[in-house]
């Protein structure tokens, strides 16, 4: 009887832990899907997945103005520029018709970091959860943020699958805010990359560009979509940039 006694009691105590542990899951679920919820409201572009859409070659090298900045070079559609300021890891382009063109050098480290500022145990949760691999290939890294949506989750997810979406989602408004049209992925062949918004839509277009060499923050103003394929179908970076 003794015996029987101690195991109802195990049972009883691994019952009263199950329990325990599924209170504090549900909590912590209920309370990571009231921060998605508030994260989503009124910002629809965290739906856009990136569309992959083709880039066309220029027609020729007569297509444009040959610029070199910073490590980089391109043909420029809209002729010389008319006023360049250049800085170690940035240059600002103005052209005719109020068209500018401003290039940063990229780092998805610097980027984590900036984030982290805003909530360093966060970031060293998603890394944990993503490994630090992901680092190894900012193309990869951008991909997987901009690929996370609302859709992923469900009210029957886990906590931590909620909680690395949330996170991401929290990354891809940073990039994609204000974002009309949609996303697009593409590639060349010297870079790799997204076009947040379609110049249809938006006067200001924002590219991520990632070559062997290097990455860029690229942000247009003005510029038309043939603009903006003959300025990536033609980019190049130095490996010594």
């Amino acid at each position: 009887m003794r015996g029987k006694n101690y195991i109802f009691v195990l049972l009883a105590a691994a019952a009263l832990l199950a329990g325990t542990a599924i209170i504090r899951e549900t909590s912590r679920r209920d309370a990571l899907l009231s921060s998605l919820q508030a994260t989503v409201a009124g910002n629809a572009e965290l739906s856009f997945i990136p569309q992959t859409r083709h880039i066309a070659a220029p027609k020729s090298s007569s297509h444009g103005t040959r610029i070199s900045v910073i490590g980089t070079s391109f043909l420029s559609p809209w002729g010389p520029a008319t006023q360049i300021t250049k800085g170690d890891e940035n240059a600002n382009l103005q052209f005719s018709r109020e068209i500018s063109l401003s290039l940063f050098r990229g780092n998805a480290e610097r980027f984590l970091n900036f984030f982290s500022r805003h909530g360093g145990n966060d970031v060293a949760y998603l890394r944990r959860q993503l490994g630090t691999s992901f680092l190894q290939s900012p193309l990869l890294f951008y991909d997987q943020i901009l690929a996370s949506t609302p859709a992923n989750i469900s009210p029957f997810s886990w906590a931590h699958d909620i909680k690395t979406e949330l996170l991401l989602l929290t990354l891809k408004k940073s990039l994609t805010k204000e974002a009309k049209g949609g996303i697009w992925k593409f590639s060349t062949k010297t870079l790799q990359g997204f076009q947040i918004g379609n110049p249809k839509l938006q006067k200001v277009v924002f590219l991520y560009l990632f070559t062997p060499a290097q990455e860029y923050d690229v942000v247009v103003s003005g510029a038309s979509q043939e603009e903006i394929d003959t300025f990536l179908s033609s980019f190049t970076a130095s490996s010594t940039s």
